[in-house]
C-alpha cells in the first residue's frame, strides 16, 4: 500500500457518520469513529439548555447522580479540522 493510499484510508477511517436529529433540537458536533465508547456529544440549541448524550438528556442517560458526575466530567472536547471530537480520560 502506497503512502497516498494509506493517507486516504486514514482520512476515511476518521470520517464521522451521524444519524440526524432535528436541527431545532440540537446539532451534533462529533466523535472519533474509532473510539471505543459509543457516546455522542451534541451542541444543544439555546432553547434546550440541557446536555444530550446519544440524543437523551444526560441526567436521564446516567440514572444515578454519581454516575452522571463521574461519567460526564471526564469528557474533553477538542476541535480538529473544524470538527469536534471527544476523548475520555
Amino acid at each position: 500500500m502506497t503512502e497516498e493510499e494509506k493517507a486516504k484510508k486514514s482520512k476515511k477511517d476518521k470520517e464521522v457518520i451521524w444519524p440526524e436529529l432535528p436541527s431545532h433540537i440540537c446539532q451534533c458536533v462529533g466523535r472519533r469513529k474509532e473510539a471505543s465508547a459509543r457516546v455522542r456529544i451534541y451542541k444543544v440549541s439555546k432553547k434546550y439548555k440541557k446536555s444530550l448524550i446519544n440524543g437523551i438528556d444526560a441526567e436521564k442517560y446516567f440514572s444515578l447522580k454519581k454516575n452522571y458526575e463521574c461519567c460526564v466530567k471526564p469528557l474533553v472536547v477538542t476541535k480538529l479540522d473544524d470538527k469536534y471530537f471527544f476523548t475520555a480520560w
